[in-house]
């Protein structure tokens, strides 16, 4: 909404600044996607809009950024393997998202032929097995409803 509001500074801006297009300018906008879905996010995380507002603050204020490289971040209760699945998957999202901005990557993958379909499906099927954790006492409900 803020961005409609904003339109005519815009345009006024890339009339001067031609950014539009470029590769910097496209991956700016990304990032600024993300992060700002990513801050809409926080407010399914807490349990009030208060206290999201307040743990949004402590992103800047909290200046704990040494858990970065200390080793704090693997007391958390997971494991190196969990971070790096993490990474692992948020490269796969970020390149199927760049492959879908030239159509959709289900057709493509329906247009080739029946042995190389089969083989993405079924790597795919593997790497959840892999890197799903699942078995004796996991319960996919009790953390999504925790807070509720």
């Amino acid at each position: 909404m803020i961005s409609q509001e904003l339109e005519p500074l815009y345009r006024k801006f890339h009339e001067h600044v031609h950014v539009e297009g470029r590769l910097g300018f496209r991956i700016f906008r990304i990032v600024r996607t993300v992060l700002l879905m990513s801050c809409l996010r926080t407010f399914d995380c807490y349990r009030d809009v208060p206290l999201t507002f307040r743990m949004f603050g402590t992103m800047f204020t909290a200046g704990n950024w040494n858990i970065l490289w200390d080793g704090s971040l693997l007391g958390l209760g997971l494991q190196l393997t969990d971070y790096v699945v993490l990474f692992m998957g948020t490269l796969l999202i970020f390149a199927v998202s760049m492959l879908q901005r030239n159509g959709s990557v289900r057709e493509k993958i329906g247009a080739k032929p029946y042995p190389v379909r089969f083989a993405i499906w079924y790597g795919l099927f593997l790497i959840v097995l892999l890197t799903g954790v699942y078995g004796i006492g996991y319960d996919a409900s009790q953390f999504i409803y925790n807070q509720f």
